[in-house]
């Protein structure tokens, strides 16, 4: 099984390309043959798991719906469009190492999603939709972990203090590692 490293890069900004830009458009991908077949017949079969991802900057609407994957890590994600792990029924972990915003829907149905992870040295921006409908805002034991000189802040943001008793400094998540 092989990470997922499928970027499309478009008036100079890397995006993952989702599987219905893969199956319907002619585009040009950044990957030998080889991998690009391997990576593609995971993606569309199911049997990815796990995307760590450090080039992408930006992810496309429903860009993993109702895949299997369990875990994604992005550092360089900077804006996320709508739905993108809608009904991501075994994700578990996800984390952004940039974020700065949130977008409707992004977790819905997301029912396993226990750890969100966000390290971006500013408060990220969260819509009231983004987490409403997933097992972070569903399951007492789920955790957000943040930047530690940040926990203070999330906890009273517009839409994160809903969850303030689910924040924690992200030097946690790294001890347990």
């Amino acid at each position: 099984m092989s990470n997922l490293q499928i970027n499309v890069t478009e008036n100079g900004t890397t995006t993952l390309a989702t599987k219905d830009k893969l199956c319907r458009e002619n585009i040009d991908v950044n990957v030998d043959v080889e991998t690009f077949q391997e990576t593609l017949d995971d993606l569309l079969d199911g049997s990815l798991k796990t995307i760590d991802n450090p080039r992408v900057t930006k992810l496309r609407v429903r860009a993993f719906y109702g895949s299997s994957i369990t875990s994604a890590k992005f550092d360089n994600v900077v804006s996320v469009s709508d739905a993108v792990f809608i009904s991501c029924k075994s994700l578990v972990k996800v984390e952004f190492g940039s974020l700065k915003s949130t977008s409707l829907s992004l977790f819905n149905n997301a029912d396993a999603l226990r750890v969100l992870i966000i390290r971006t040295p500013t408060v990220c921006s969260l819509t009231s939709s983004a987490i409403s409908d997933s097992g972070i805002a569903t399951n007492d034991s789920s955790r957000i972990y943040v930047a530690d000189e940040l926990v203070d802040q999330y906890k009273v943001a517009t839409n994160w203090a809903t969850y303030a008793d689910k924040i924690y400094p992200v030097s946690e998540w790294d001890a347990q590692q």
